[in-house]
């Protein structure tokens, strides 16, 4: 468990955490790995990912925001048909906070003028997130075991573009992708749930 290993060292001697080097101003000897044994073969998987190409957003760009003077990132899905007040709590107390990075954010396509307005000039960058019927494998329980959306609306919907992933799981797609489209968003990011987050 975590708590064994909470000295940031795995039994096999393997360092995990070394938050004194990034506090010390050397990042390129920072360490932060999950604590967890080694898998070479899940490594290797994720090794594999990260040289594949990252497609192009599947979704619409509506607005690309200036590039603001930060470089981190915070993104997230809110594509529900009025967010006003959500918009508000999020995107206001982050930049009246002093938050000076981007905002990326999926909405949905018909976002009323007065939000797009809002978002326009608090400098976010918003996609247009259509929703589509999810694949038949998905749909139907497949491997995925679609049967479970219980009146969850988020897991019985997935996003044009996407069909072969829920809502809940596209979104994370959906941040890749749109990272790798933010040329200037080479600092941290953190991908966040809109509305649960405060």
């Amino acid at each position: 468990t975590s708590e064994e290993y909470s000295d940031g060292i795995l039994p096999d001697g393997t360092v995990t955490f070394t938050p004194e080097e990034f506090r010390a101003g050397r990042p390129e000897k920072y360490v932060n790995l999950p604590n967890v044994p080694i898998d070479p073969d899940r490594d290797e998987a994720v090794l594999n990912l990260t040289r594949e190409t990252v497609p192009p957003p599947a979704e619409t760009l509506l607005h690309g925001a200036p590039t603001p003077p930060g470089a981190n990132a915070i993104v997230g899905l809110a594509s529900y048909p009025k967010f006003m007040n959500g918009w508000r709590t999020l995107v206001g107390s982050l930049r009246t906070n002093g938050y000076d990075g981007h905002i990326i954010v999926g909405v949905n396509p018909s976002l009323p003028r007065e939000e797009r307005r809002y978002l326009d000039r608090m400098g976010v960058t918003y996609y247009a997130v259509e929703v589509a019927a999810c694949a038949p494998s998905i749909a139907d329980g497949g491997s995925d075991g679609g049967s479970d959306a219980g009146g969850n609306a988020v897991r019985a919907k997935c996003s044009r573009g996407l069909e072969d992933l829920k809502l809940e799981w596209g979104r994370y797609e959906m941040a890749r992708r749109w990272l790798e489209a933010c040329e200037s968003c080479t600092g941290w990011s953190m991908v966040v749930d809109t509305r649960d987050i405060f």
